[in-house]
């Protein structure tokens, strides 16, 4: 390979800033590729892409107003199911009450606490009453959700192992499609891009369950590593879309000057922008480090820029969205 050919790819990784390549169309990050329509659930007709943010109400309100021209369409949080309350999706339904727009939860649903996996339980029947609470919830929210059920399945920090995770993830389907009806309920099952090896069908639990695939990425060698190039692939052969459901610069935070729109964002956008298979993204402000948009005002421009975009579509009507979206009534 020649010298020329890997040392953007130095320059990334050793945290450098490099000088902007440009694409063929003449921008910088590429071709927006044309979509396909899967007609699963909540999938976005056409080219449009769900433009998301999370994963704490604090956080989000900061991230709403500093998009206030383009606010984001989904939630994303964290739910544990072992440890659900009964009257959970009551703070939930506080939070999307405070927006004028409709927004839409991207529910992270663990199955593991503090490492440990505890989806042998959930499969064998044991968390039924936990499975019941959440879809009890859930039907309490009024609106559709996306649940990302036992996302980041390949990362160590999760600690799930294949037959045990498929069985629980199948069980978590059926209790939320077949026993409680939540036909607009959405299934996305998430693969953590940074978490190599690659060898992530072992841990997938059927077509017949899954509605979205998922794909986590924060380090920007994961955007064009060739485990994340089979997923996305992989979900086209299948005829799924993916939604990346938490997205977020790895390592030195975002200050002022940091140039982390050419280290980070511009990488990401390109890769939004250049897979055909991507229907929704959600930016995650509080990951390791300062990850807040604004804290760079270029930063913070060219994302207000990039998200003018008419492929983006964020949050809007309740009946724009029931038009945008194969969203069962």
């Amino acid at each position: 390979m020649k010298l020329s050919s890997i040392l953007p790819l130095l320059l990334v990784a050793v945290g450098c800033t490099t000088t902007t390549e440009m694409h063929p169309s003449g921008d910088p990050l590429g071709y927006f590729a044309s979509r396909e329509d899967h007609l699963q659930r909540l999938e976005p007709r056409g080219n449009r892409i769900l433009h998301g943010a999370g994963a704490n109400p604090e956080d989000f309100a900061e991230y709403w107003e500093e998009l206030a021209r383009t606010p984001p369409l989904l939630y994303a949080t964290h739910l544990d199911l072992m440890w659900l309350r009964e009257d959970w999706a009551f703070a939930l339904i506080d939070v999307l009450a405070r927006y004028p727009a409709y927004v839409i939860p991207q529910i992270a649903l663990s199955m593991t606490h503090e490492g440990s996996s505890y989806a042998n339980r959930v499969a064998s029947g044991e968390l039924d009453v936990q499975l019941d609470i959440f879809c009890a919830g859930l039907r309490a929210l009024g609106r559709p959700a996306f649940v990302r059920v036992g996302y980041g399945f390949n990362s160590p920090l999760t600690g799930y192992r294949p037959d045990s995770y498929r069985r629980a993830w199948t069980r978590v389907a059926e209790t939320i499609h077949l026993r409680h009806q939540l036909d607009d309920v959405a299934t996305v099952w998430c693969y953590a891009a940074d978490r190599a090896p690659s060898d992530f069908m072992p841990f997938y639990p059927g077509d017949q369950y899954v509605d979205w695939w998922g794909i986590d990425l924060f380090d920007p060698l994961s955007f064009q590593s060739e485990s994340t190039l089979d997923f996305m692939a992989a979900a086209s052969e299948r005829g799924y879309p993916v939604m990346i459901g938490e997205a977020a610069p790895r390592g030195p935070g975002i200050e002022p000057d940091s140039g982390m729109w050419e280290r980070w964002f511009r990488p990401f956008f390109r890769f939004v922008r250049g897979q055909p298979g991507v229907k929704a993204f959600c930016y995650i402000s509080w990951y390791v480090g300062n990850t807040r948009i604004a804290a760079d005002l270029d930063v913070l421009q060219r994302y207000r820029d990039e998200l003018d975009d008419d492929n983006y579509l964020h949050a809007t009507s309740l009946e724009e969205l029931r038009w945008e979206l194969e969203w069962e009534d």
